[in-house]
């Protein structure tokens, strides 16, 4: 059996990222792989756990911001 899939209202509550800022990453890149099904989306915990590993400890450095962004 699969493991239950985190909703975003779910993840934003553990992350305490807003839940609009996990659509707009869906939109444009830049946040955990989600599933989506017809109009639900999900995320799997193993997804989000390498996510979150693969930031730990980057808070800016080396980073660039792109041009218009403050």
């Amino acid at each position: 059996m699969a493991a239950a899939l985190l909703t975003q209202d779910e993840l934003s509550a553990e992350t305490g990222i807003p839940a609009r800022t996990l659509e707009y990453w869906r939109c444009y890149g830049g946040g955990p792989n989600y599933v989506k099904m017809g109009r639900r989306v999900g995320y799997r915990r193993a997804d989000v756990d390498a996510w979150l590993k693969a930031r730990a400890g980057q808070h800016g450095a080396g980073r660039r911001r792109r041009a218009g962004c403050r």
